[in-house]
């Protein structure tokens, strides 16, 4: 069953690499929410994600043709939609001003760290608390909790060194950590070892 899952994924990159819309586009409903939540949660706002997916996408069906397997493909097209939601930071070069009033009185108990994690996945009040972040750190956060990904993938997809990763990580969750008084940080060593499977979720 795998195998053939993924003969079929090649050959819909091949058909797509030579310029069939209809191949890539069902490469991309696999992927599309995933890739969604992802801009959204590092953007903070839907016009801005639907901007970056579109030059994401069209970047990704032009350039197929570098995509040769060394990576999954869904961590190849990750890599282009962070890209393209950097370049909407850039074109911003603001950050928003939000209220973490509402987060404070949410009632969740965030005294675990998994509690943490899912909440930072499900709360709209904290993706204000991530917009509060500086792009560099709500980077790291989502790639890191929301995506799952360790230290050393982050590092790899941002184009940083894995001391990078976990200094812009401690400096957010100081942050939120000064904003919720009730959170404990996740500790770095849960992410820094081996790869974790990709959430859908962030």
């Amino acid at each position: 069953m795998m195998t053939s899952m993924k003969s079929k994924r090649g050959s819909l990159i091949e058909q797509a690499a030579h310029g069939d819309q209809r191949a890539f586009g069902q490469l991309l409903r696999a992927h599309d929410p995933q890739m969604r939540a992802l801009a959204f949660r590092i953007l903070g706002s839907q016009a801005a994600m639907d901007d970056a997916l579109q030059a994401a996408y069209l970047n990704a069906f032009r350039h197929i043709g570098s995509y040769h397997g060394d990576a999954p493909f869904a961590a190849w097209l990750r890599r282009i939609v962070v890209n393209c939601c950097r370049d909407i930071q850039r074109r911003n070069q603001r950050t928003n001003e939000v209220s973490l009033d509402q987060m404070t009185q949410a009632g969740q108990d965030l005294s675990e760290p998994s509690q943490f994690e899912d909440a930072v996945v499900q709360s709209d009040e904290l993706q204000r608390t991530l917009n509060s972040l500086s792009p560099d750190q709500r980077e790291a956060v989502i790639l890191v909790n929301g995506q799952g990904l360790s230290y050393q993938e982050a590092a790899e997809l941002c184009g940083v060194a894995e001391g990078t990763i976990g200094s812009r990580l401690s400096r957010a969750y100081e942050t939120i950590r000064s904003e919720i008084q009730h959170i404990q940080i996740p500790t770095q060593s849960k992410h820094q070892t081996g790869s974790q499977q990709e959430s859908q979720g962030f």
